[in-house]
């Protein structure tokens, strides 16, 4: 199914707004995932084009499931997400439940997928394996095992390498989850192991799938801050999605970051992998 790049971006803004709305975040902490969701949306339906509606598709800590959400918009019904309490509320579960097939794993590192051997075509395990505790061995193994022959596997998680993570570094600043949120919560919910570009493609390859697409995404450049509250300043007490950097679409002369990131979005083209985002897909060939 064709769709635009405007008719997409349309559709997923809804979904910011609906997000939003239902639970009170600003969708500028929203808009920091935008390219990424356009990328991951463009691939998906680049994907499903000759699998017909009937494909199955399955989110793997689906989160709010922005990429799901909009296929489902776009009249795909067989769109399936699983999500844990371990880390999503209630409250996301049942939301996600309005609009896709929700099964619950509660550990995916422990339990199989609750789906037949060569069920899905598609599993998307976005913004996921940087939160994994052990290896992901097992939950690529459990990837293959409920993929159809020809099925695909997208996955994306923050490069380590990035830029900003580089001059942090420089900076005497840590680049690991706020130890704020660590030590006061019981479950570490945040980053456990982040990947270059080659890494997340070994995984790929040593899990047994044939590497189609592998790519840096430049997700920054494009968005213009519109609050951002130092880690310093965030309130533990709080959740930490609400306290996140906030951003819009465009250029805005009055922001002094809007001024310099056409230096940075020409330094990304020039260097690649000073870029924020892996993203790499993976085939099922036997």
């Amino acid at each position: 199914m064709m769709v635009s790049e405007r008719v997409l971006k349309e559709k997923i803004v809804e979904q910011y707004d609906a997000v939003s709305r239902q639970f009170s975040i600003s969708k500028g902490v929203l808009f920091r995932d935008f390219v990424k969701h356009m990328e991951v949306s463009k691939l998906l339906l680049e994907k499903l084009e000759t699998r017909g509606r009937s494909a199955v598709v399955l989110d793997i800590a689906s989160g709010f499931a922005i990429p799901s959400r909009v296929l489902v918009s776009l009249g795909y019904e067989n769109v399936f997400g699983t999500d844990s309490f371990l880390t999503a509320s209630q409250r996301t579960l049942s939301y996600s439940q309005q609009s896709l097939k929700m099964v619950e794993v509660r550990n995916i590192e422990s339990q199989p997928l609750p789906f037949k051997d060569e069920s899905v075509d598609i599993v998307c395990f976005l913004a996921t394996i940087e939160h994994l505790h052990n290896s992901p061995k097992r939950v690529m193994t459990e990837i293959k095992r409920v993929l159809k022959v020809g099925g695909i596997v997208m996955i994306d998680t923050p490069n380590i390498l990035e830029l900003r993570k580089r001059l942090m570094l420089l900076a005497g600043k840590s680049i690991a989850p706020d130890i704020k949120f660590v030590y006061d919560h019981e479950y570490n919910s945040g980053h456990h192991r982040e990947y270059t570009l080659e890494e997340l493609r070994s995984v790929v390859i040593w899990s047994g799938f044939k590497l189609i697409d592998a790519r840096l995404l430049d997700c920054l450049s494009p968005l213009s801050v519109v609050k951002r509250i130092p880690h310093a300043k965030r309130d533990s007490g709080k959740g930490e999605i609400e306290q996140m950097t906030q951003f819009e679409l465009g250029f805005h002369p009055t922001r002094m970051y809007d001024w310099i990131k056409p230096g940075f979005a020409l330094l990304m083209k020039v260097m690649p992998q000073l870029r924020d985002t892996l993203l790499v897909v993976g085939r099922k060939e036997s």
